[in-house]
């Protein structure tokens, strides 16, 4: 789904909403449509079912016997063939004991060998409550129908009058309509791909018009570009936010760049050796004192300290994770020449690493020796002479000075 990018994803995804929508559009019509229309055949079958016992009515007591053989009279076979004539429906005359008197649909032979309709579901209801509505298979038909039975009296004899319509007429109209909907179904499905896919090449085009004007942004020399007011709307949003965001990020660089080129002026400048190492004891950055101080032709950066510095005591002190707080240790430098060395180690806290502050007191040391061996060459040279005098001037407290011979 990813590879298909964002006008691929457009699309589909309106492709799914036009379906989706219109799927259920046409499930919802149909449903509707066929419940309209049921409901309209039920409500005329109903009218014909009233104006049939109205006309069975006028034919009088003979349209409810029954003829010779169990065929329909000569009445009742007239009535229901006017009546379905009339209303292009199939009706059927029941007597009260529930076998039919005559049928619109059937011969009489046939009427003859039918089952008994007693026991039908309209048929029942019309008895019980004058009006019966049914919607099933017809056994004698083989089709589904809908029946409308009202309930009849002439005189002693009663009956009922049912008229049926098959409903695979309905089905021919749902069918005409649903081919009708799946035609203009299918002419709009095109419509709206087509525009679906114009409104998604249109909206990609214009995203990758941003890409592309924020890509710049990132690249080598093209750092203060921005983007041109030629977006509209949300995309003109979002590309105001990337101009303000690439202001923004200039600033912050420039800042850096400022503060790196002061540090590393300050570094430079100093006669210290700076060395940066991180949690791996490898070296980060180092100044040009530093290189100098431990004879380095080139930057040491990427260098483990350990393979530069051979010096056991600051290895102790920055191994494991290295001191909470500053430390200074002193080492010996191999040469040539051997170098004393003061070193102050601290940890930074934002890295993990250590900083090295080195000097050479290789001078300071000797000349330290140097004073220690003039004070005690000194000391020496003058003990005798001052031991003379001590002893002289003892021997005239004790009282020599007050001879003569000794005072000379």
């Amino acid at each position: 789904m990813s590879a298909l990018g964002v006008r691929g994803r457009l699309f589909l995804v309106s492709l799914a909403l036009i379906l989706g929508v219109g799927g259920a559009s046409a499930l919802a019509l149909e449903h509707e449509l066929r419940a309209w229309l049921a409901s309209r055949v039920e409500t005329v079958l109903v009218r014909a079912a009233s104006g049939a016992v109205a006309l069975v009515v006028t034919r009088g007591p003979d349209a409810l016997v029954h003829g010779p053989e169990g065929r329909p009279s000569a009445a009742a076979a007239e009535v229901t063939a006017r009546l379905g004539e009339a209303y292009g429906a199939r009706v059927t005359l029941i007597g009260s004991d529930g076998r039919v008197l005559g049928d619109s649909a059937l011969s009489p032979t046939a009427v003859a060998a039918i089952d008994n309709h007693g026991d039908r579901p309209e048929v029942v209801d019309a008895r019980l409550h004058g009006l019966g509505v049914a919607r099933r298979l017809s056994t004698t038909l083989d089709t589904s129908m809908l029946y409308v039975a009202r309930p009849v009296v002439i005189g002693d004899r009663s009956g009922v009058v049912r008229v049926a319509l098959p409903l695979h007429d309905v089905d021919t109209i749902i069918r005409t309509v649903r081919m009708i909907i799946l035609l203009v179904g299918l002419g709009g499905l095109v419509v709206a791909v087509f525009m679906s896919g114009l409104a998604s090449h249109l909206a990609s085009r214009a995203m990758r018009s941003l890409v592309d004007h924020a890509r710049t942004l990132a690249v080598g020399g093209k750092r203060r570009a921005r983007i041109d007011g030629a977006f509209a709307g949300d995309l003109g949003l979002v590309a105001g936010s990337f101009n303000r965001m690439a202001a923004e990020l200039d600033a912050v660089v420039d800042d850096l760049a400022r503060e790196r080129a002061w540090v590393a002026t300050i570094l430079e400048s100093m006669s210290e050796a700076v060395v940066a190492i991180d949690p791996e004891h490898r070296i980060n950055g180092a100044n040009h004192a530093a290189s100098t101080l431990l004879g380095q032709a080139e930057d040491p950066t990427g260098r483990a300290l350990v393979e530069i510095v051979r010096a056991p005591a600051l290895m102790e002190i920055i191994q494991g994770d290295g001191p909470e707080g500053p430390v200074e240790v002193e080492f010996e430098l191999p040469g040539p020449p051997l170098r004393r060395i003061r070193a102050s180690v601290a940890p930074l806290k934002a890295t993990g690493g250590l900083v090295l502050v080195m000097r050479d007191v290789t001078e300071v040391r000797r000349l330290e020796r140097v004073r220690q061996d003039f004070v005690a060459n000194v000391s020496h040279e003058l003990r005798t002479p001052v031991a003379a005098i001590r002893a002289a001037v003892e021997t005239l407290q004790r009282g020599a000075a007050e001879t003569p011979k000794h005072r000379d």
